[in-house]
């Protein structure tokens, strides 16, 4: 009996440590307050928007987990990826999708940014592919 109870304490300490994924409903509003609570996303094109706007508004390199793979990345998506690392990205929440081609879609998304001081916001398209399985961004607003 004694070393089921320490079985259940080992393994109760050990899960302590553990991150837990959590994916937010589309719907929810990204801000800088909970941006960190976007730690995975589900295999579709809303899911991968929300977590690259998530990552943008955290101001780390997860982005580049739900992009294009760089050497298939168009020199007009690297172009948009640097302008993106320039912008302060503030806000996020998604507003619509429309299939425009088999597996590729647009995610229209609202989002708030500064650059040199000045702040924007506005809805723009965000393209969103299916590449081997996976829904990946392959074109960013700027």
């Amino acid at each position: 009996m004694k070393k089921v109870i320490l079985l259940f304490f080992i393994v109760a300490v050990a899960s302590c440590g553990t991150k837990k994924k959590k994916i937010l409903p589309p719907e929810t509003e990204i801000t800088v307050e909970n941006a960190g609570q976007v730690t995975s996303f589900e295999n579709t094109p809303e899911s991968v928007v929300m977590y690259y706007f998530a990552s943008r508004i955290r101001k780390d390199q997860d982005w580049e987990k739900v992009c294009i793979p760089t050497d298939k990345r168009s020199d007009r998506m690297v172009r948009q990826l640097k302008d993106h690392g320039e912008w302060t990205f503030s806000k996020y929440h998604f507003v619509s999708k429309k299939e425009f081609e088999k597996d590729k879609w647009w995610v229209l998304s609202y989002f708030a940014v500064s650059f040199k001081g000045e702040e924007e916001d506005g809805e723009d398209e965000v393209t969103v592919e299916l590449v081997d399985g996976k829904w990946l961004i392959t074109e960013v607003p700027t």
